[in-house]
């Protein structure tokens, strides 16, 4: 099949979205499809065609507003675009060239519930999920296909410069902002500073604005933020996590791939969708200590969150869910 997908961003950018839809792109070219992902960029990035992704034969095309409207209204080329969350304003531009191009349009929200995202859903040919809980009241009706996740594969432990040798390595995933639970957070490492627990934190991502970076330095705690964030740099930083602790907006993904790795998981937004219960740790944001608590005692869900993860197969498992989802959605569009 020649699939198209729409995405918000790809690696090297950090986020799970990116290395999810990069994972997957990679994985359906192995299985001999044709792949192409385009990426809206403000300031014009790549505009030409042939750029590809070394390793798997990816076609990434980052693109301006005109290039990138008039890729996705000329979908006709594909047999199935397969939008990634809500990317504004490519949106309406995917849902309209696959209309008028009749042509099957697949979309995985990754978590999100915005009205961007529920317009989306309920105008897609297939929901493409990890598992059903993820789209729960988004689209009624909807058909929804849960492919699962994939384990990340195991690498060598990497820490960036800037974080001590003999700090517990804390990893924040999700958007660090005023609504992300970053404030509980903040207080709750300097707690285990001043309890006597080196720690040092990784922000996978970048501040939301200078004043809550002046905030975060205000603990002592070293702090590196990565605005990039390949999957292979991921595995290395999860090799050598003490705990990841999920943003209120961060993705399934990111909590598979750290259960893998045997590392545990606290999340600032409660439960994860989808994933079952006691892999991840609910991480109250309303009291600090008691945040500071839960992540002193996250290593006891280690193992069987290890365990859950060591059931869900690999990328090429995964590619070919997707694929036969995607094909679904292409004979469903034909009827």
């Amino acid at each position: 099949m020649r699939l198209l997908h729409v995405a918000a961003a790809y690696p090297p950018s950090a986020g799970a979205a990116a290395r999810a839809v990069g994972r997957i792109a990679r994985a359906l070219v192995r299985a001999g499809h044709a792949v192409t992902v385009v990426v809206p960029t403000a300031d014009g990035g790549e505009t030409t065609w042939g750029v590809r992704d070394a390793d798997a034969g990816v076609a990434v095309l980052r693109l301006p507003p005109a290039a990138l409207r008039a890729t996705l209204l000329g979908a006709r080329a594909w047999d199935v675009v397969h939008a990634h969350g809500p990317v504004p304003p490519a949106v309406r531009w995917a849902w309209l060239g696959a209309h008028v191009g009749r042509r099957a349009l697949v979309v995985s929200p990754h978590g999100a519930a915005s009205p961007p995202a529920r317009w989306l859903a309920a105008r897609a040919d297939a929901l493409v999920v990890g598992d059903v809980a993820e789209v729960a009241g988004v689209a009624p009706g909807a058909r929804v296909a849960a492919v699962g996740w994939a384990a990340a594969p195991a690498a060598a432990p990497w820490r960036p410069p800037g974080v001590p040798p003999d700090a517990e390595m804390v990893l924040f995933a999700g958007a660090l902002d005023w609504t992300s639970g970053a404030l509980a957070l903040v207080d709750a490492l300097r707690l285990r500073r001043l309890a006597g627990r080196p720690t040092a934190a990784v922000v996978l991502g970048s501040f939301g604005d200078a004043q809550l970076r002046r905030l975060w330095g205000s603990t002592a705690v070293p702090t590196v933020a990565l605005p990039v964030c390949d999957d292979a740099t991921w595995r290395a930083l999860l090799a050598g996590a003490a705990v990841v602790v999920l943003g209120r907006d961060a993705a399934a993904a990111d909590a598979v791939d750290a259960c893998a790795a045997g590392v545990p998981v606290v999340s600032l937004g409660g439960g994860v969708a989808g994933l079952p219960a006691g892999v991840v740790l609910p991480g109250p944001v309303d009291s600090p200590p008691a945040l500071a608590d839960v992540l002193d005692a996250a290593r006891s869900s280690a193992a069987p969150a290890r365990a859950w993860a060591a059931g869900l197969g690999d990328d090429a498992a995964l590619g070919a869910r997707v694929a036969a989802a995607c094909r679904d959605a292409r004979a469903a569009r034909a009827r």
